[in-house]
């Protein structure tokens, strides 16, 4: 397996770890080194559940706020856009100082908005401090504080250099088919609580293991995409967008509850695919800035997010929550489209 097959990339808040590069400090063993990794993990399990988190529950967000469904998405795409925006910016500003230092400090924001959202009753409030399971932010926070080492800065990045990759149109087409293909897949997820109970008819006690079932299958998806991208990344980003609309198509028209769950674990897979593979296209695009590169990747996959999750909106508001998959279907034609375009 060659070097560029053998990067892997760890990212809290933008930030990479580049595991082809020592930066642990010296002595550091490999006991103590997975053990650093399982703290990130911790840390991106329980950041990300600030945003996914939100999708099992949108349903009674938007009843306990006493706002339509469209206007609970809210929670979800205002998130996006504020990662979206912060996505490029964070990991230039912060890739000169100590990174267990930036780690803390996020972790911090993240707790002291968690704890603001636990008791607003009102729904501007919860959109400006929109985290959730502070719990885990807090376990990540003190697991960073306790075990993560002091990691010294070892180049330091030159802004000017990094944002160059932005004058390239092959940088550009590889941002844009990353935001088609992120809102394609969460576009329609984020609705999809409330697509089981009101459309495909589930009962209320199965949405949740289901969501748990879609999100078991994110990780196997994730692993899996390893293997693809190394057999033959051209053909699985090709096929990707293909496959996606097809198990739309087939959840459409699915009506029996057994086949719905089938389409869920499948869809569950092809999500866990495609979180590996926007940004191995966007790192691979600009490889001599995998930072920035990073920080992209976090940008045009939250501008997705926000993107498909208002025109799942508009399409709910317009035709019903059953046609919110032909917003999923549209994104990833226009993805394929994008990745026609860089092969042109």
């Amino acid at each position: 397996m060659g070097k560029d097959n053998s990067e892997v990339f760890v990212m809290i808040s933008g930030l990479a770890y580049d595991t082809d590069k020592e930066i642990l400090p010296e002595g550091h063993t490999m006991q103590n080194e997975t053990r650093f990794l399982l703290i990130l993990a911790t840390g991106v399990f329980g950041i990300l559940n600030t945003e996914m988190g939100m999708i099992g529950i949108l349903p009674y967000m938007a009843e306990h706020f006493r706002v339509t469904i469209s206007e609970a998405g809210l929670l979800v795409s205002l998130f996006a856009l504020v990662v979206a925006i912060a996505g490029p910016t964070t990991p230039l500003v912060f890739s000169r100082f100590n990174r267990k230092t930036v780690m803390l400090a996020v972790l911090a924001i993240f707790v002291g908005g968690n704890l603001i959202a636990a008791y607003t009753t009102n729904f501007t409030v919860a959109l400006l401090a929109r985290f959730f399971h502070p719990v885990y932010c807090s376990l990540a926070f003190v697991a960073t504080l306790l075990w993560v080492p002091s990691l010294p800065v070892t180049e330091r990045l030159s802004y000017g250099a990094q944002v160059q990759v932005l004058k390239r149109g092959d940088v550009w087409t590889a941002i844009v088919a990353v935001v088609f293909m992120n809102g394609a897949v969460f576009g329609v997820f984020r609705y999809l609580a409330d697509y089981l109970g009101t459309v495909a008819r589930i009962p209320a006690t199965l949405i949740s293991p289901l969501l748990f079932a879609y999100g078991a299958a994110n990780v196997v998806g994730s692993y899996l995409s390893g293997r693809l991208l190394m057999w033959n990344a051209l053909t699985a980003i090709r096929a990707f967008p293909v496959v996606l609309s097809l198990l739309y198509v087939f959840l459409y028209f699915a009506g029996d509850v057994r086949l719905v769950a089938l389409l869920i674990l499948l869809w569950g897979l092809v999500g866990g695919v495609n979180a590996n593979m926007n940004q191995f296209w966007i790192t691979r695009a600009a490889p001599e800035a995998k930072t920035f590169a990073n920080g992209l990747f976090l940008t045009a996959a939250n501008v997705g997010t926000m993107l498909g999750t208002m025109l799942g909106g508009w399409i709910i508001a317009a035709f019903g929550m059953a046609a919110v998959v032909f917003g999923g279907i549209a994104f990833a034609a226009a993805s394929l489209l994008c990745l026609r375009t860089r092969e042109a």
